[in-house]
């Protein structure tokens, strides 16, 4: 492939994230307009959350996944968000309201995370056919996405504000009062979208500091992992004391959390020129893929108990999706770190 080709293979991504990026700021603003009252959550609620991530897992997926397996990312992504956000309104009251913006800004954050691990596995997947995936999640690998998933973000905010701000140039109102004039910020936030998908090709593709990123993740796997054993131990014991119940919510996601701090701490390998590091450093690596399996037991019985007690709740059914993503990597990590250690020492 010539230089000239991959210049040209590269402005047309710019241009499609640049395109998605506009039509989403513009369904956000025909959704924003046309919301009543909160009696439209059950229909507004899905629709707004598939506006909000799957033009963002599109824009970060271009260049990254082949065509089908983006688009059934993406179906699969809106049935999720479609899903989780009818099961919110109809089993949570809080949703509709006197505190619904508080409630849907934590749902937003807590499906944001479960669509960046799923896209983060689904992209290991296609790069290293391997499980657990070795090279492709890596430190750089999920830097890239992770890179990739905040731009994308950023620039649909961008273009909302724009196609907000541009809009009043061309409302039928202003037209015929003559009170249209020319919103140069509006303007200027147009521009700065094309800019924005402009650092998409360098920034992913960054490398310095790599090095340096790796042995910082390494050491703090090391002075972590007794943390983590403590935490582990400690929170499912704490819930059998009286008046404790309420933090099994809270206990089962940080197990969760663990988990996958774990496994971001173990993919900080492999190591420069091919070093492994130092023999305890393997041996961290090791002990951590065997916690990350009681890590996620335990937060699946503290989530029993808190299902017997309060049952079905939009949280719950959250933490639920969590481990369903963890519970193949917890057992693909405790397995090769059982059968095969070598592959992560």
């Amino acid at each position: 492939m010539t230089g000239r080709s991959l210049r040209r293979g590269r402005l047309a991504a710019v241009a499609t994230r640049a395109a998605i990026a506009i039509v989403q700021a513009s369904v956000l603003l025909g959704l924003r307009e046309s919301y009543q009252s909160p009696a439209d959550d059950l229909v507004f609620a899905p629709l707004l959350m598939v506006a909000i991530f799957v033009p963002a897992i599109a824009a970060a997926g271009i260049g990254e996944l082949s065509p089908g397996l983006l688009l059934a990312w993406m179906a699969a992504a809106a049935i999720l968000c479609a899903g989780l956000a009818v099961f919110a309104v109809s089993r949570d009251p809080t949703a509709s309201g006197p505190g619904g913006f508080l409630f849907w800004c934590g749902f937003t954050a807590r499906l944001g995370i479960i669509l960046l691990i799923i896209h983060c596995l689904v992209a290991a997947t296609a790069a290293d056919r391997r499980w657990p995936p070795t090279a492709a999640t890596s430190c750089d690998h999920f830097w890239t996405l992770v890179v990739r998933l905040l731009l994308a973000g950023l620039s649909g905010l961008l273009a909302y504000g724009a196609v907000v701000s541009v809009g009043s140039l061309v409302r039928p109102v202003d037209i015929v009062e003559g009170t249209a004039r020319p919103d140069a910020s509006g303007i200027v936030l147009l521009l700065m979208i094309g800019a924005m998908h402009l650092v998409f090709g360098a920034a992913t593709r960054l490398s310095s500091g790599v090095g340096v990123a790796r042995v910082v993740l390494m050491a703090s796997l090391c002075w972590s992992l007794p943390v983590i054993v403590v935490l582990a131990i400690a929170l499912p014991c704490l819930l059998f004391l009286p008046g404790r119940m309420p933090m099994a919510g809270f206990a089962s996601a940080t197990l969760l959390g663990c988990a996958a701090l774990l496994i971001l701490l173990i993919n900080a390998g492999p190591w420069p020129e091919g070093r492994a590091g130092s023999r305890f450093l393997r041996y961290a690596r090791w002990a951590g893929a065997i916690l990350i399996a009681p890590l996620v037991a335990g937060a699946a019985a503290v989530w029993m108990t808190a299902y017997e007690t309060k049952g079905a709740t939009p949280a719950s059914m959250t933490v639920l999706a969590w481990m369903t993503i963890a519970a193949p990597f917890a057992a693909g990590y405790g397995w090769t770190a059982i059968v095969s250690g070598t592959k992560l020492r």
